[in-house]
């Protein structure tokens, strides 16, 4: 439920600036562009997590689109198509209206481009994917963190205006957002600790893989296990660590993947996938392979770089993949310690509506199965 409504009352309170009757100059369309792109984000996650995907069933339920403020409203629920086409429109207004560029707990221009690289992957619009996310990378002055560089990368809890690796991040510091279970807490072992780095994904790292400084061996009941280091500031004085929402590593990876999709130029897809590849494992001499093979490292690449951040889920439900754990090594306590798997169209691969808002909304449908 507190998905639901936390990201409806983010869409809320973006509404109120977008619609705020304001005459347009450079401050306020900055403002409105950053609205729209933070209304763009909000609307993105609703569908992830409450509707089909776009590639399986773009005609399906996903969620109402409310852009105006309506107390009495009891919207019904938009398709998916319509609510991607909303995101789209949002994304390209806010594009044209920001000119500003502060840190990147800040939106700019180069924000809503690299978020609509992004969709458009999840649409399977490949040469718009290429469009948005090459204009990132020729125009945004971004760079990626040399690998001798990456573990105080992610050790600096502070927002960066330096172009290095971070687009956009929420910002959690002693003051703004003190009190709120960001995902480091998930991760860190002063926090919940919940989640651990399993044998199988440790596995695929090289040993002269800059990432696996992230990854350090621990212990949990007298287990050893692998302990994820991303986020390593959840009790540091200064400021906790602040959650990556898009990085330039990713643009990259989608570049290189839209250039594979498209067909015909595996030069330029392995030159963006190599530059990810190469700046995290200096030893490493290149990824060779073309067509499939190559979608393949490009996929097994974003896997690596990402995660941890909230990514992997999301490229297996876009790619139609089921998901599995490899259980291989008894990671989980099964016995025998078989593979755990939820297929790609078991129906607990998207949210139910919350039951309140089933009750408050006369005009809401449940998604299938619930």
């Amino acid at each position: 439920m507190s998905t639901w409504m936390e990201i409806y009352n983010t869409i809320l309170s973006a509404n109120s600036v977008i619609n705020a009757n304001i005459p347009g100059d450079a401050k306020s369309n900055q403002l409105r562009g950053e609205a729209l792109t933070v209304r763009a984000l909000s609307y993105f996650e609703l569908i992830k997590f409450f509707a089909l995907p776009y590639l399986q069933d773009s005609t399906a339920p996903g969620v109402p689109l409310v852009l105006q403020y309506n107390p009495q409203l009891t919207p019904p629920r938009n398709t998916v198509a319509e609510v991607y086409s909303q995101i789209e429109t949002d994304l390209v207004q806010a594009y044209g209206l920001m000119t500003t560029t502060k840190n990147s707990s800040y939106v700019t221009k180069y924000v809503a481009q690299s978020l609509l690289a992004r969709m458009y992957l999840f649409k399977g619009e490949w040469s718009s994917a290429l469009t948005s996310a090459q204009d990132v990378v020729m125009n945004g002055g971004y760079s990626l963190t040399p690998a001798q560089f990456l573990q105080n990368y992610w050790s600096n809890p502070f927002p960066v205006a330096n172009g290095v690796e971070t687009i956009f991040e929420v910002e959690f510091d002693q003051i703004n957002n003190n009190g709120t279970d960001d995902l480091d807490a998930i991760y860190d072992q002063n926090g919940y600790g919940d989640i651990l780095c399993t044998d199988d994904l440790y596995s695929i790292y090289s040993s002269t893989d800059a990432r696996l400084g992230l990854i350090e061996a621990g212990n949990r009941a007298g287990t050893t296990v692998w302990v994820v280091n991303k986020y390593p500031n959840l009790s540091n004085a200064n400021g906790k660590d602040n959650t990556k929402v898009i990085r330039y590593a990713e643009v990259l990876l989608t570049l290189a993947e839209a250039y594979n999709r498209i067909g015909g130029n595996d030069l330029a897809a392995r030159t963006y996938l190599n530059q990810v590849a190469d700046a995290r494992d200096t030893a490493f001499t290149g990824y060779t392979d073309s067509g499939p093979q190559l979608l393949n490292d490009i996929i097994s690449e974003r896997r690596k770089e990402l995660a941890f951040e909230g990514q992997r889920y999301w490229d297996l439900v876009r790619l139609g993949q089921p998901v599995i754990r490899n259980n291989s090594s008894g990671n989980y306590s099964l016995v025998p310690p078989a593979d755990l798997t939820l297929p790609a169209l078991d129906i607990r691969r998207i949210f139910p509506i919350p039951q309140a808002e089933m009750n408050a909304n006369k005009n809401m449908k449940q998604n299938p199965g619930y």
